[in-house]
């Protein structure tokens, strides 16, 4: 922050101070086997694959011997649609891996779904969660102002974007 404080006309003279804040996140490893997980997926078209990206970081010293990993994805009224189930890896202690995979939409209506991540790591779990939308080309009229008058006036219009990808 900057400041500048008015001095009486027999003095001259300008004041400042300055302050600067650094945030850090301090993350202590462990002894025993122990991981963080994280979830993602983009939003889609209509008929296009979900690519999920599931990453996997060691937090201990210790190797982990066997990581399984299961993704199962859900509609927004929590039916499971689908379940993926992956092979054992091995993670060294300290390292991460990241585990890519895809959903394909074929058959979906656009709306809101989620999944989530099941990590088993030398007979432990840790979950994940992720929301995604399915979008088709259509915007949705979400709120507006109902009492327009015949002259020019303000008009007041919330859109929904019902589409995957970004509109430009």
């Amino acid at each position: 922050s900057l400041s500048v404080t008015e001095i009486p006309e027999n003095q001259a003279g300008v004041g400042s101070s300055l302050g600067v804040t650094k945030r850090f996140e301090v993350v202590v490893y462990s002894f025993d086997k122990e991981v963080s997980v994280s979830l993602e997926a983009p939003n889609v078209n209509v008929g296009k694959e979900v690519p999920f990206q599931l990453t996997v970081s060691s937090q201990g010293y210790i190797d982990i011997d066997s990581v399984k990993w299961e993704i199962i994805v859900f509609d927004n009224k929590n039916n499971t649609l689908d379940a993926i189930l992956t092979e054992d890896k091995s993670l060294s202690a300290l390292s991460s891996v990241i585990l890519p995979t895809s959903f394909d939409t074929t058959g979906l209506t656009a709306n809101e779904y989620w999944a989530k991540s099941i990590v088993t790591y030398d007979g432990m779990k840790k979950e994940a969660t992720t929301t995604f939308k399915i979008g088709d080309m259509d915007l949705v009229l979400k709120d507006n102002t109902f009492n327009l008058l015949t002259s020019f006036n303000e008009f007041n219009i919330t859109v929904l974007n019902n589409w995957g990808d970004e509109l430009k």
